[in-house]
């Protein structure tokens, strides 16, 4: 009868030979013969005898691509730190401190990565990854410039602040707060485009007049920079809608859409633009939960701070907003506590809805409804803010982005572009 690895189970500690030590002995195990066991070639010489098959040629294609992929990483790395050491002037700590946090962060986006991958399929996730990486390579080649690459990537958000914060922390008075940002855009183009820099502005006068200042230029190559405004009031809200890249919304409810979007369509048009020039950005804290009342009331208690803190009794941007969404006695109710040193009854006092409507709580399902209605609003941009216990929890990452993808392929491209015009 043939016999295979398997009935080989006879292995034992071989005696002490005399003549050799004791403890040489030790450990030495006695190997049955191939042949005596049936086995006529080693397994060695049958994997060097076997037909090479698809199998093969897909493992060595997938391992290639997985070194080239870590040695691209590494060299990008590796390039891009010499050349900032030099063009920034680093010192080695410095340049250190770089190159590592680079690395870690490869490091940490192999796990979230290979999480998602998990949930959407790996060779969906690999042959996106494959596209960007091959996208990525092809824009550097052709970038003219270091600074290119950097700014590039960069957006600049810009917002207005208030009067307490402006005048207690920055030193600088809140006069004039729609015109200095229209101003700040222009100067903030004007440079990105390489322009000599002279502006005759209501806020800002550049040189200043009367003095040793000249017109300057920068030194870096132009480029586009994008600019989002977090806008709240009506005039502001115009403001973005006709000269901002993106609008960044808090407070947003999909359900009350308008009270926002109508003056950002206003302020597009006298643009000759639409809402679907703007990237229409909201930030939401994303809890899954089963206990969606605990968690709304939670979230809603964090609203005292801003309703009676953030602003003056007279002036509060936040407050106003609320006011314009139907939470005029709500507000007043909240702010008046606050500012009376009862804190815990202005948290309890803030209504559970506004918590719950700005947010994103509640089971998978809960969810995936509510991102209907934001995509049904017309927002294109969710900026995903997990709670403070759930920071570093891949799994729900990973399902955002899954329901995410689900909720957008339930509409078409062209039907999502019609909604966002409407």
């Amino acid at each position: 009868m043939e016999r295979n690895w398997s009935d080989v189970t006879d292995v034992q500690v071989a005696p002490a030979v005399s003549g050799q030590d004791e403890s040489s002995a030790l450990g030495q195990r006695s190997v049955p013969d191939l042949e005596s066991v049936g086995c006529a070639k080693t397994v060695n010489q049958l994997l060097d005898e076997a037909p090479l098959s698809g199998f093969h040629h897909r493992a060595v294609l997938i391992s290639g691509m997985g070194f080239f992929t870590d040695a691209y990483d590494l060299f990008v790395i590796g390039t891009v730190a010499a050349i900032v050491k030099l063009q920034w002037n680093l010192s080695t700590t410095q340049t250190s401190w770089v190159t590592g946090a680079a690395i870690l962060g490869a490091f940490v986006g192999a796990f979230i990565f290979g999480r998602i991958a998990d949930v959407l399929g790996r060779k969906t996730v690999y042959v996106s990854v494959a596209v960007i990486m091959v996208l990525g390579a092809v824009a550097s080649a052709f970038a003219p410039n270091l600074i290119f690459l950097i700014v590039a990537r960069f957006v600049l958000g810009l917002g207005t602040s208030g009067p307490q914060v402006m005048e207690g922390w920055h030193g600088v008075r809140f006069r004039s707060p729609i015109e200095t940002t229209r101003e700040t855009i222009e100067i903030v183009r004007m440079i990105a485009r390489g322009d000599r820099l002279e502006h005759d502005g209501k806020v800002y006068q550049l040189p200043l007049p009367d003095g040793p200042g000249r017109p300057m230029r920068t030194m870096m190559a132009p480029v586009a920079v994008p600019i989002y405004v977090a806008s709240l009031g009506p005039r502001n809200l115009r403001l973005t809608g006709e000269l901002a890249d993106g609008w960044i919304g808090n407070l947003f409810m999909p359900e009350k859409a308008e009270v926002f979007l109508e003056a950002l369509a206003a302020g597009a048009a006298t643009a000759d633009r639409s809402l679907a020039d703007l990237d229409l950005l909201i930030p939401v804290t994303v809890e899954f939960t089963d206990d969606v009342d605990e968690a709304s009331k939670r979230h809603a208690r964090g609203y005292a701070f801003t309703i009676g803190a953030m602003g003056s009794k007279d002036q509060n941007f936040y407050n106003d907003v609320l006011k314009r969404l139907g939470y005029g006695d709500d507000v007043e109710a909240v702010q008046e506590l606050w500012l009376t040193g009862r804190r815990e009854e202005a948290a309890q006092r803030v209504p559970v809805e506004i918590g719950f409507k700005t947010n994103l709580i509640g089971t998978p399902e809960m969810v995936k409804e509510r991102l209907r209605l934001y995509r049904d609003a017309g927002i294109t941009t969710l900026q995903m803010k997990p709670t403070a216990e759930n920071r570093g929890n891949v799994d729900d990452l990973a399902l955002f982005a899954e329901l995410v993808a689900e909720v957008s392929a339930e509409v078409p491209v062209a039907s999502r572009q019609i909604l966002r015009e409407r």
